[in-house]
């Protein structure tokens, strides 16, 4: 205003106060002809007649870019620069977020197609994917029929057309990760251990053991996934996390109990269990123990095998509740 004032006291007319708008495109070419515009509105507006005349000379002289025109990489202007290595930044920066974040493996059994199926349609699978995070779906192989010491036992005819399935199935989608043991309700505990012991050789910062019949919605998972980042990005490699959906206080049930009438409090559910890389480690370390501390319930067992390693390591673990459902 304070120019404007100067500027009349000389004489100079202002029909309207000029208002310079910064255009929404982004192409070079647009940016550069509203430009034009605003310089020759301006001079047009504070001048007079003879300036009105040379508003064609000025076009002339300075030229209109096209749109189709492309600013060539070595005329980018500092500004243009400096933004498209923001861009870049950015860009390196959401992507390391995920860099060995979560290792994810989901319990299955080999007969259940339907449920495994109906997982790689889900968003949990969806989102790993996407982001280039591991999942695995866990299982055992089918059970011998047998008892005692009876040798020469085989495979049924139905038990080998599921694993003539499973094996089409894995060299369909490469997402199956065969373990050594039978595929019983008795050796989840094994299968879990298993889980956490592979999820440690990840070297993920956190493990997440799942079900195949478990489902989420894109707006919770993007949740977990965010709180998991700013856990990592808070407390650092050495965190000793525990999580889950639910927990229990491990007494509610007397088949809660171990052998030596231990009740530690534990995730289950139908919910994601999820656990830190340090804490993965603890376990790894004393997997043998879980059937002298547990019992016939993973999730009971590894319960009981935390609370162990706090007593034992003095070391204070997060039980933090997740958002599943």
């Amino acid at each position: 205003m304070k120019d404007e004032y100067k500027m009349a006291k000389k004489g100079v007319k202002f029909k309207k106060r000029v208002k310079f708008v910064q255009p929404k495109a982004t192409d070079g070419a647009q940016f550069f002809n509203h430009t034009l515009d605003n310089v020759a509105a301006g001079l047009l507006t504070a001048g007079g007649e003879e300036d009105r005349e040379n508003h064609g000379h000025l076009q002339l002289t300075l030229g209109r870019a096209s749109a189709h025109d492309k600013i060539p990489s070595d005329q980018k202007t500092m500004m243009q620069e400096k933004l498209d290595s923001n861009d870049a930044d950015r860009e390196s920066e959401s992507t390391d977020q995920y860099e060995n974040l979560l290792w994810v493996g989901v319990h299955s059994a080999n007969s259940n197609f339907d449920r495994r199926e109906n997982y790689r349609s889900g968003d949990l699978y969806k989102f790993m994917k996407e982001k280039n995070i591991p999942l695995k779906f866990l299982m055992g192989h089918p059970e011998y029929h047998g008892s005692g010491h009876t040798q020469g036992i085989v495979m049924t005819e139905e038990q080998l057309k599921v694993i003539e399935r499973v094996n089409k199935e894995q060299e369909k989608y490469n997402d199956i990760y065969f373990l050594t043991l039978p595929d019983t309700y008795f050796t989840l505990d094994d299968k879990l251990f298993d889980l956490l012991r592979l999820g440690e050789e990840s070297n993920a910062s956190f493990v997440m053991k799942s079900d195949d019949d478990f489902e989420i919605t894109t707006q919770l998972l993007n949740k977990v996934i965010e709180k998991l980042i700013s856990l990592r990005s808070t407390y650092g490699p050495d965190h000793v996390l525990y999580g889950g959906g639910y927990i229990f206080k491990g007494d509610e049930y007397r088949q809660m109990y171990g052998p030596h009438r231990e009740h530690s409090k534990y995730f289950s559910g139908a919910a994601p269990t999820i656990f830190s890389h340090h804490l993965t480690q603890y376990l790894s370390d004393m997997n043998f123990l879980f059937t002298y501390y547990g019992n016939s319930s993973e999730d009971k067992t590894v319960g009981e095998m935390i609370h162990k390693i706090q007593m034992d390591k003095n070391i204070t673990v997060d039980y933090h509740l997740f958002e599943f459902q």
